[in-house]
């Protein structure tokens, strides 16, 4: 058995809200074998334990969210000193963001040489293009990558940044340590709900709305059209920044949208279950993959893929997936409504879905991540 000493803001196990600590928890949960030492700034009174393998220590117990930055940002480092010498620790995870959290990895990689320092980056800090175009102080992006990856043992990336990273000539020194190695978002369920009780179509979308980034409403004008006629159908979404759905929209669909609180990562499988569709929004951007839909694979529901042509990532990842419509933003997507009025209470076969995402799961990738501890 491996200890691994783990640095993570916002960790709280399944309840986790931020994609970092949700993946970090995945691991996990997915790696009974070996033993996390978790430093995190939630407040022990809010932390709920359901991982025997980890044991979860609070730097900032009982104080508010801005305190709590504060006090974990000045004590982690002196806390985790401690921890390595105390408890012999060989092993250092690092989930990034924040970037914070990295720049301890490589501190304490610089002062005890002998730890295998693993950086995990689910999302770039310094080829991410989109934020480029935004950020004067880019090179310092690029400075602070450099440095994390110089002192990081391996540094394991998705799919999408580990291919930015390999055209990029500043990063060549660093290539032997960069492994691709996906999302740990992913799980293939066997279960066969289906909900012949309802009366109402119900498609879902789960997360957050960015008009930059992944703005739905080019989507939803010509999605009306499709679905006018359709009794009983309902849109729903669950989640941040609702209001930049256009209010012209809200008012033509009337009850056939319903726009609700993002949903806590509890009632997410009960959410998807009692849903009959699944909704994914593609980034703009080409390459920046939305995690959800991955998710969305693994619970082998029929996906509505809003993209704005057939080069986005998001039509490549769904490319193996039997039940699926690329919804395009420039199309008259002839075929969409029987989709819809044939699909409803479909699954895609499981055996199917296993053998075309293998690769992708959690317990594929958590695997392959447990053989690089020491």
């Amino acid at each position: 058995m491996s200890q691994i000493l783990v640095v993570n803001y916002g960790y709280n196990n399944g309840h986790s809200e931020n994609a970092n600590a949700i993946c970090l928890y995945n691991i996990i949960v997915n790696d009974p074998k070996n033993h996390y030492i978790i430093v995190t700034d939630i407040g022990g009174h809010k932390i709920k334990q359901d991982c025997k393998n980890a044991e979860i220590i609070s730097l900032s117990s009982g104080l508010n969210h801005a305190e709590s930055r504060d006090v974990f940002k000045k004590d982690v480092m002196g806390f985790c000193e401690k921890i390595i010498l105390e408890k012999s620790i060989s092993n250092l995870l690092i989930v990034s963001f924040p970037i914070f959290c990295a720049k301890i990895g490589y501190k304490l990689k610089k002062k005890f040489s002998h730890l295998n320092f693993l950086f995990y980056q689910l999302d770039s800090y310094s080829v991410n293009a989109s934020l480029r175009l935004k950020n004067v102080l880019f090179p310092i992006r690029y400075f602070w990558d450099y440095i994390i990856f110089r002192y990081a043992d391996k540094i394991l990336l998705t799919h999408e940044i580990y291919g930015k990273y390999q055209r990029n000539f500043l990063f060549k020194s660093f290539f032997h340590k960069m492994i691709s190695i996906g999302i740990p978002i992913m799980n293939i369920t066997k279960f066969n709900y289906r909900d012949n009780n309802r009366d109402c179509i119900r498609v879902v979308y789960i997360g957050s709305l960015n008009l930059q980034f992944r703005d739905p409403n080019p989507y939803l004008r010509l999605l009306y059209n499709h679905i006018k006629d359709i009794k009983n159908f309902e849109l729903i979404f669950y989640g941040h920044n609702n209001d930049v759905i256009d209010n012209l929209i809200l008012s033509q669909y009337g009850k056939k949208m319903v726009l609700k609180s993002f949903v806590k990562p509890n009632d997410l499988s009960e959410v998807i279950r009692n849903a009959d569709f699944l909704l994914n929004i593609c980034n703009e951007s080409l390459d920046i993959l939305p995690s959800k839909i991955l998710e969305y694979i693994g619970y082998r529901k029929p996906i509505i893929n809003f993209t704005p042509n057939n080069k986005n990532i998001g039509v490549k990842y769904l490319a193996d997936f039997p039940l699926k419509f690329n919804f395009y933003q420039n199309k008259n997507n002839e075929g969409f409504k029987d989709f819809v009025l044939n699909n409803r209470n479909n699954l895609a076969p499981y055996e199917i879905v296993e053998k075309n995402y293998h690769s992708l799961t959690t317990k594929f990738i958590v695997d392959n991540i447990s053989k690089i501890y020491k």
